[in-house]
């Protein structure tokens, strides 16, 4: 799935081209919601802060979303295109929803994508909070 079509802000793009290098290295054809939540804690931006600012223990994250990221396939063979999971893209369309129903949205949009990827990414969620 494409993400062309979806208005982002230059910090969001940011952290989708980061995405896009990570599941590359990985030999991933697709860009998945860890790949994105890796990226948002590996960029300073409003996104780091929410998660900074929830509690979460943001090393214990990184390695869930490590342990994510290397439980996906991996291509030998990869296209030059990276494109999106249709989970990930769910959450974009979500966000940009949620976004444009509060009149704010290329400000909110990062704040709103990290809140998807944390309600879309359970299994690295509930790990993190049994564990505290």
């Amino acid at each position: 799935m494409d993400i062309n079509n979806i208005k982002f802000t230059d910090k969001v793009r940011e952290i989708f081209s980061l995405s896009d290098q990570k599941a590359k290295q990985y030999k991933h054809q697709h860009i998945d919601n860890a790949h994105v939540l890796l990226s948002i804690l590996d960029t300073k931006c409003l996104g780091r802060k929410i998660l900074e600012a929830s509690k979460l223990n943001l090393d214990k994250l990184r390695v869930e979303c490590m342990d994510e990221i290397n439980s996906l396939p991996i291509i030998s063979n990869l296209s030059e295109k990276t494109e999106i999971t249709s989970s990930l893209y769910n959450v974009l369309k979500s966000s940009e929803s949620e976004s444009r129903s509060v009149e704010t949205h290329m400000l909110l949009q990062i704040s709103w994508l990290c809140r998807f990827l944390m309600t879309n990414t359970p299994k690295i969620v509930k790990k993190i909070l049994s564990s505290m």
